[in-house]
This record gives C-alpha cells, structure tokens and sequence, in this order.
C-alpha cells in the first residue's frame, strides 16, 4: 500500500508555482526588453548648462520645460554648484536611498505642432536622439534632451522656489508618479513632456512657458531599470510610500497650492495608494481642505481588492478628492502582472489590476470615475497610452481643467447598476485651460497680447489659418452641440444676426424624479413616472431634452457633484431604452447648489435628491 506525506505534496506544489511564476516573470521582462533595447540619449551634449543658455548659443528653436522633483533614489556624484543652494549632479540610480531628495530639471523639447511652428513634433509623440547626444541646432529642434539636474538639501528654500513657480502657473501643481522599468532620466522627460502636451494649445506661442495645469513636478522612485527587476520594484515601491506621504504633504502645505492635479502610472499606483492612504487621514485632521485634488490612476498596476480596501479607510475621512480610473483590454502587460502576483503570493492577490478589464469587466465603485480606454494602445502592451495617445491626453486634460462628464468625448455605460464611460474614438472634445481661452475669444486680442509671434506668424504665411482657426474654435461637444447655451426652459437658444430666436409656441413638458439617500438607481414609482413622459416624448417631435441632477447637502462637495451627475446619467440611460436618441439628451450635474430646499450644510433632505427633466418639442 502506497503512503502519501502530505508536507511532501505541498511542497512539491508550492515549487512548481514558484517555477511557473519564475517563467511568466521572466517572459513578461524578456518583452519589456525587447521593446526598449535601442540605445537612446536623453541627455543633451551641453549637459549641466541651463536650458535657455543651450538655445541661445545654438540659435535653436524649442521650449525649455522646469520641473522640480522629490526621489528616494540615491543621488550620483556633483558636478558643480549652481545658485540658491543647489548642486547639479550626474543624476539619480537605481537604489533606494532611505531618505527624501529634493531638486530641479529642466529639459529641452521641440515646439509642438501649431499654425505658428508647422514642423513641430505631435502630441504624445518623444523623439530621442540614437546616433549620440543630440548638439547643435537642428538637434536640439528635433529631439528631447536633459540639459541639467540638481539637488539641494535646503527644504525651505526649495518650497519658496516651488511656491512661487506654483503662484506663477495657475497656482496649481502638476505631480507625476512614473511604474515599473523606469530609469530616472525617463521619468524626468515624461514629466515634462506631460506638462506641455496635456495644457497645449495650438493657439498660444509655441515659446510661451506657462503651465495651464500646474507646475510640473516628478517624484520617482527606485526601480531596477532593468527587465528582471519585476519582483523586488514591488518591495521598493512599498519602502517609498512614506516618503511620498511626505512629498504630498510638502506639496499642499508649503507651496501655496490651490489644486493639485496627480498622474501615477502603472506599479506607481501600489505606493501611492499605501501613500494617500495615510496623507488623507493627516490631511483631514489638518483642517487645511481648501486644495482641490484630483488623481488620475493610469494603468494602474494594482490589485483591485487592495485599492477597494484603501479607498475604504480614506472614504471613513472628511478627505475629498476626484478620482478617475483608466483601464484597457489590450494591456497585455497588466494581464501578465496578475498571473505573477496570483503566484508569487500563492493566489492570495488573485483579483484583477485596477488598470486591466478581464473577464469580469471594468472596475467599478460609485466614488470613482473608470473610463474605457480599450482601442487607444500606442504601444507592444498597451501599458503607455495615457501619454502616447492624443484623446487620452486630451481627456486628461479636461478633468484637470473641470469640464463635466457630459462635455466630454465620452459614451456613458453601466456594469451592476453603476457607471462607467467608454472613449469614443469618433469625437474629440476641446478642453482648453482656463487661462487660455483668451485665445479662442478674439483674435485681435490674441495679436495684441503676441505681437511678435503674431508678426512671425504673418511672415510665415501662416497667421490666416491660425486666425481663422481661433474664430471657429468651440469650447467642447457641449458646446457644439449647443453653442449658445440653453435658455430658461432647457431650450438650445441659437443666434441669428445678434438676436435670439423666438421660442417655439409649443410648451414644454417637466417632470422631477427622486432618488432614495446616496443613491443614482431609479425605483420602481419613478421608473414608472418616467414610461409615463416617454409616452408623450414618442408622440411628439422632440427638440432637445435637457436632464438635471442635484444632491442635498449631506456629504461633501466633490462627493455630491459627481452623485447628481450620475443621477442625471441613470435618467438618460432609462429614456435611452425607451427609445430616445442620444444627441437629444444633454445632461448636467449641479451637486448641491441648487436646491429645491436650503437647508443647513451635512443635512439630509429628500427634496432635494432629485432629477428635473425639461423635454422641449418643435
């Protein structure tokens, strides 16, 4: 008779998972490998010279990007003293260092495409030099180049410096979190390259130096850098978290912030999610809540269960913030990324990456927006899209500059009962900053605010196009769906010659749909109030059907923003079904600003949970 020793068996299990789990790892870096073994050069032959003093003794043509970076990486060997206490260096490493160092970049990029440098380089797009060290100037017009890293050890000094290019760019900060593989000259450029593409207009001057969402900011951590260093970037990552809890709070403290606008890609997400955890409890209790924080998780390389357990704890705090998951079927290397951490950890982290939609679908949960980016992969894993892809970018964009789910290149979509948004490839919404609308409003005061782009422009031969462009520009597909906005009743006014059109004669219909507290899903006596109005709507000739949301006061500002919106979203997936079409529908979101009945801030009152819906007929 034959025994069994079952440590025996165990054993024996527990190894051919280890090996399994060796295989996928090394696959999964033998691909990373494959696809980055071309010899590139990020740094500019005139390294640890200032940008400006490259272009001008180059006579090159090209923007000089600043950026300010906090990093756990160990510091490489000074090569000479620079001014207000900083240092330049060769760089960073690849080791962790135990600490948090504080400095500057800059970086030199080539002018973007635009009526007044047609030969710049395309959004999403970063061309490295492989033939040595790009000098000269038609090399530096052409590829993106490090120019000088510093460092200081002086955090007072450094968070003057950084307040004030934050007091001078929109008073906001742009904050980078780079994954996996990623050496810090990389990260560096990536930053940078953000920082222009995601606040560009093609109606600005190409030189011009302010940063729409913020000033750009870097903190990287310590990663390999190198394929077979999948495994231990975990351990890494986990090691810098507090230093990034740290570098946060520095960030909304010291630097006189009013928003902070945050990208974190790929393994980025697991340190700062251990991060935010423990910043928002800190932030909360701080009382300083005045800083607008809105998180893009890009990619994200993190278990599912474990960001469902963090945004937990963080939602059990008075911290506020807007976030936004953007997650594809075609990132092969998140797909990858789960069978290894489902082995290595012996199945106990089994669920799905945050960034990757399997067989169970998109990520859900009611306090996040997930966005389906499936269809705009720029590269071997579809892992690199948020930056590489023009209508990622440009959606990222749009969060950072506040324009509304509605108003966005965005098909509305639910899985168990909550929403989620799929991109829509066929529109492109325009989601220009703030401060840059300017451009977009006159065109002869765009040619007395730039008079000598405007005369080069002219001497180019290409201020026409460019004038022509700014007096047809439209603000986003809301506005190109009705430019004129809407008048009293929800009707899309349209101005002719200075003047509003006369309103139809016939009237139109109202109705108010009410929902049950925290809560977008339509009971069954409002399903039935709403058959009741789709009724008349299929038996009329309907011109636009306008749908607003509101919430009470109870809950905080972001929280009741986004719950109105997506009350007036389960509206118009309800009158979808019944028959309506789409481009009739226009959806808005007032959170908790209107109310049908004021009340007292934290007060709950069902009133005020509610959808009014104007139906306008021709």
């Amino acid at each position: 008779m034959q025994h069994f020793n079952a440590k025996s068996i165990l054993a024996t299990v527990k190894k051919r998972r280890l090996l399994v789990s060796a295989g996928i790892i090394i696959i999964l870096m033998l691909f990373f490998f494959n696809s980055s073994n071309e010899k590139t050069y990020k740094r500019h032959a005139d390294f640890g010279t200032a940008c400006k003093d490259i272009h001008l003794a180059t006579g090159a043509k090209a923007k000089c990007v600043s950026l300010y970076f906090g990093t756990t990486r160990k510091p490489r060997a000074s090569l000479k003293s620079a001014e207000d206490g900083y240092e330049i260096i060769k760089g960073f490493g690849n080791k962790f260092d135990g600490q948090l160092h504080l400095g500057q970049a800059q970086v030199t990029m080539p002018y973007l495409v635009s009526d007044l440098y047609p030969e710049g380089r395309k959004r999403g797009v970063v061309d490295h030099s492989t033939r040595g060290a790009p000098e000269g100037k038609a090399q530096t017009e052409d590829f993106v180049a490090i120019t000088t890293i510093s460092k200081t050890e002086m955090k007072k000094s450094f968070a003057a410096s950084l307040g004030q290019a934050v007091l001078e760019n929109n008073d906001a900060v742009l904050l980078f979190i780079h994954g996996f593989n990623v050496d810090f000259d990389s990260a560096v450029v990536r930053t940078a390259q953000l920082a222009i593409d995601l606040g560009f207009d093609e109606n600005a001057p190409p030189d011009e130096t302010y940063y729409a969402f913020g000033q750009p900011v870097l903190f990287s951590w310590p990663n390999g850098g190198v394929p077979f260093s999948y495994v231990d970037d975990r351990r890494l990552a986990k090691k810098s978290a507090a230093h990034l809890n740290d570098f946060l709070t520095l960030l909304t403290e010291k630097t006189g912030t009013g928003a902070l606008n945050v990208v974190v890609h790929s393994m980025g997400n697991r340190l700062f999610v251990n991060a935010i955890t423990d910043f928002a409890k800190s932030y909360a209790q701080s009382g300083d809540g005045d800083v607008v924080i809105r998180i893009i998780h890009a990619a994200a390389d993190v278990d599912q269960k474990i960001y469902d357990a963090a945004m937990d704890e963080i939602e059990r705090t008075a911290f506020e913030a807007d976030y936004t998951v953007y997650a594809s079927q075609e990132d092969s290397a998140l797909e990858t990324s789960t069978h290894v951490n489902a082995l290595t950890s012996f199945f106990e982290n089994k669920s799905g990456r945050l960034g990757e939609i399997g067989d169970e679908g998109i990520y859900v949960r009611p306090t996040i927006t997930s966005i389906d980016a499936t269809g705009f992969a720029t590269d071997l894993f579809g892992h690199g899209y948020f930056s590489n892809a023009g209508n990622i970018i440009n959606d990222i964009a749009c969060i950072f500059h506040g324009v509304e789910l509605s108003k966005r290149a965005l098909v509305p979509r639910r899985k168990d009962s909550l929403p989620y948004y799929e991109m829509d490839s066929s529109k492109y919404a325009i989601c220009l900053p703030g401060d840059l609308k300017r451009f977009v409003v006159d065109a002869a005061h765009y040619s007395d605010a730039h008079a000598d782009a405007v005369a080069e422009a002219k001497a180019a031969g290409v201020y026409d196009s460019m004038r022509r462009a700014v007096g047809n520009s439209a603000g986003s597909i809301w506005d190109l769906q009705c430019p004129d906005g809407f008048d009293d009743v929800g009707r899309c006014i349209e101005i002719s010659d200075g003047e509003t059109e006369p309103a139809p004669d016939t009237d139109p219909t109202e109705l108010t749909i009410y929902f049950p507290f925290n809560e977008a899903v339509l009971s069954n006596d409002q399903r039935q109030k709403l058959d009741e109005v789709l009724t008349e709507i299929l038996n009329k000739e309907v011109e636009s059907i306008l749908i607003e949301g509101h919430a009470d006061r109870a809950g905080g500002d972001i929280f009741n923003q986004r719950l109105s919106l997506l009350r007036a979203d389960a509206v118009r997936e309800y009158l979808m079904a019944g028959g309506i079409a789409h481009e009739q529908i226009f959806i808005r979101g007032f959170g908790e600003t209107v109310p049908a009945q004021p009340t007292e801030d934290d007060e709950r009152n069902p009133l005020n949970r509610r959808t009014r819906i104007i139906v306008v007929f021709r």
